[in-house]
């Protein structure tokens, strides 16, 4: 091996190096902005779900009343007069 193809070489494999970095380093930064897309969505999520499950309770509630209202029967009891 001549001092040229070593050169070569070295230089190659920094180039290799560098490429290796600056992929390292645009995945970290990617790291960071994928963090706050998710810890938005998990907000979103829990937003929802609350809204969700107060909807589901309050139309539970409507429900019952009305299936009561439904099936209410006033008596037609008849007081004795004394």
């Amino acid at each position: 091996m001549d001092v040229l193809s070593c050169q070569t070489s070295v230089d190659s494999v920094a180039g290799a190096v560098k490429d290796m970095l600056l992929q390292l380093s645009w995945g970290r930064q990617n790291y960071g902005a994928d963090y706050y897309v998710v810890q938005n969505n998990n907000d979103c999520v829990q937003r929802w779900s609350l809204v969700l499950c107060v909807m589901i309770v309050a139309i539970s509630t409507l429900q019952v009343a009305f299936v009561r209202r439904l099936f209410h029967c006033p008596s037609h009891v008849t007081k004795e007069r004394a």
